[in-house]
């Protein structure tokens, strides 16, 4: 599960980034993978706050989804992870989906800006980056880091589907079962074993 990080801007060096990258595709589980871009981005760029949403496409429209955020002050917050907002009440999201380009606009006594996450077929996501001032070399981070995300989830997809049908692949499937045991053990909930009969 993504949590909310408290952004500490440190300095932006070439082995900085190269150890941020590192870690970044180091993780296989798609909510760390956000939450560790997240943490990375609001350490590389003096940002006050750093939102990612996941575009799920309903029968509503296109929803989005926030599944990490990094704030400088934690008062900062702007909502509760796994909180939706339906794309078309925001102009700059509705922007950039229609565009697939990142939309900037000030705001009272900042800059926000919005880059579309391009997956295979199309914007899977949105990062929201909330800066004093618009500055051309976070800018360009930004959509570095949002590429190099992009490319490892397009390798993250190919590795957990089967090439020929397009399924979830049987190491998919048991990381997936994992990851619900662990949850519902850490939860509280019992776990029992599948009772087997045998047929007739």
């Amino acid at each position: 599960m993504s949590h909310h990080l408290l952004a500490t801007p440190i300095q932006n060096t070439p082995t900085k980034v190269l150890q941020s990258v590192a870690n970044i595709t180091g993780e296989r589980d798609r909510d760390i993978l956000a939450s560790a871009l997240v943490s990375t981005l609001s350490e590389l760029i003096h940002s006050q706050r750093i939102s990612m949403y996941r575009i799920i496409q309903t029968v509503h429209g296109d929803e989005a989804v926030l599944v990490a955020e990094a704030c400088k002050h934690p008062e900062e917050t702007s909502a509760v992870l796994g909180s939706v907002t339906l794309a078309s009440d925001r102009a700059d999201f509705r922007t950039v989906l229609n565009s697939g380009i990142e939309h900037i606009r000030p705001t009272q006594n900042a800059s926000l800006s919005v880059h579309p996450i391009i997956g295979q077929h199309g914007i899977v996501g949105l990062l929201e980056s909330v800066t004093k001032t618009h500055n051309d070399l976070d800018r360009h981070l930004i959509s570095a880091f949002l590429k190099i995300y992009s490319n490892y989830l397009n390798i993250l997809n190919e590795s957990e589907t089967d090439t020929l049908t397009g399924l979830l692949n049987r190491r998919t499937f048991d990381n997936n079962i994992e990851r619900i045991i662990t949850e519902r053990f850490e939860r509280g909930y019992p776990i029992s074993r599948p009772q087997y009969r045998p047929a007739f």
